[in-house]
Order: C-alpha cells, then structure tokens, then sequence
C-alpha cells in the first residue's frame, strides 16, 4: 500500500531538506569561487595602486602627472569592485545559513538530538531584553545567563569528550 505522500506525487520530507541541502551547498562552493576570484581581482587592483604610489615615491618630487593618474584609475577600479564582491560574499553567506538550516532540519527529522546545538545566544538575548524592560534584576540576569553559557560549554565538552571528531563544530 503507498502512502498517502507517495500518491500526491510529494516527496518525504528528508529528501527534500538532503535535496535543499545539496542544493545550498553546490551553490555555495560556486559563490565561494566566484568570492576568490574577486578576491585576487582585488589583490591585483591593490598591487597596481600600490606600485603607482612606490614610483610616485621613488622619483621624488617630479614622477609625473601619469603616474598619480594611473595610481587614481587603480584605485577607482579597486573601489568599484569592493561593493560587487561584497555583494558575492553574502550571498555565499546566505547559502552557507541554508545548507545549515536543512542540514538542522534533517537532523530533528532523524531526531538525532546530540548533534543539534544548544542555544546559548537566546538566553542572552531574552535576559537582555527582560533587563532593559526592568522585569528581570541585572544581577539575576547574570546568573542565568552564566549558567546557560556554562551549560552549553559542559555538555559541548562532554560531548568532544565522549564522541570526539563525530560531533559537528
């Protein structure tokens, strides 16, 4: 007998998040090449600039109106480049947080909690927040946030401890 996901043509959900999951990670490694040869576009565009101004030194007080002219074209283009790389930067950023989020999503799927992380940054930010609105005392607030991060660390330590490289960064 199929199931009632086979029968509407969906796949299970696993397979979707592993296919997401590829998917955001093949796209990412494309961007990080995209990111690297920006990267030494950049270099290349420094290096020019740079090597402009070494002349401009060398020669002293007369190196000529060409040499700051082509030490300001390099840094132009230098500068005009940086807005397109960044851009190549986050967007590689950004499939890197959604091949995470599959990958976190596959394992609460196979309920494989050890190797979920332990939100730590939550309880800092809501005893933050419940201190600014004055429902929480500043000292109280140190406490728990102090045994939450220490929670977390422990169990990350006893976890290295225990399980070694298998357990995820």
């Amino acid at each position: 007998m199929e199931s009632a996901a086979t029968n509407s043509g969906k796949l299970p959900a696993p397979t979707i998040y592993a296919q997401r999951r590829d998917a955001f990670a093949s796209e990412e490694s494309r961007l990080a090449g995209i990111s690297f040869r920006f990267s030494i576009v950049r270099g290349a565009l420094f290096l020019a600039f740079a090597a402009c101004l070494i002349v401009v030194l060398v020669k002293g007080g007369n190196p000529g109106w060409e040499w700051w002219a082509a030490a300001g074209f390099w840094l132009v283009a230098f500068l005009w480049i940086l807005p397109y790389h960044e851009r190549a930067i986050q967007r590689q950023r950004r499939q890197g947080e959604l091949r995470r989020i599959n990958e976190e999503g596959l394992l609460r799927l196979s309920r494989d909690w050890t190797r979920l992380p332990l939100p730590s940054l939550p309880v800092l930010l809501a005893a933050g927040a419940l201190v600014a609105s004055g429902h929480l005392n500043v000292v109280a607030a140190l406490l728990v946030v102090v045994a939450a991060c220490l929670v977390a660390d422990l169990t990350w330590f006893e976890l290295g401890r225990r399980h070694g490289a298998r357990v995820p960064p």
